[in-house]
């Protein structure tokens, strides 16, 4: 009887190391949704240093405030799904993406702190204008003080 269960045991080694394997060269790449994030498309599988695509669905009243990926990345905002493309991935990887609740108070606005925090701060609305970084009064000349 124990020969018939080694011979067995035996049998099912060989057969089992005879059966062609196929091996993964492919890696999983996922995100790890925070609080008002959903992934429509988790889990991607992708060659080594290719690039993952994922969209990204957010609640009512929240907003991406952190992407935690180690290389880079680009966060597209299209017809209101976010288009999150992580560049280059190397190895098998989750990624945080943190949303939090947009806030309620107010439009917003830039605080500038002119000349290295020497001037008066001063805030700009960000839809005052299109681009509230290029406001040139803002900012003395060192070289005329």
């Amino acid at each position: 009887m124990k020969r018939r269960i080694f011979a067995l045991f035996l049998a099912c080694m060989f057969l089992t190391a005879c059966t062609p394997t196929t091996i993964r060269t492919d890696i999983q790449v996922y995100i790890l949704p925070g609080e008002g994030v959903i992934v429509q498309n988790n889990g991607l599988w992708i060659q080594p240093g290719a690039d993952a695509v994922f969209r990204l669905h957010l609640r009512q009243g929240y907003e991406i405030a952190e992407v935690d990926y180690w290389g880079a990345y680009d966060l597209i905002l299209e017809n209101g799904t976010y288009l999150l493309t992580l560049r280059g991935v190397a190895y098998p990887t989750g990624v945080a993406v943190t949303a939090e609740k947009a806030p309620d108070a107010g439009p917003r606005a830039i605080v500038y702190q002119p000349n290295g925090g020497e001037g008066e701060p001063v805030q700009v609305p960000v839809f005052s204008q299109r681009r509230p970084n290029t406001q040139t009064d803002l900012f003395a000349d060192r070289d005329s003080r």
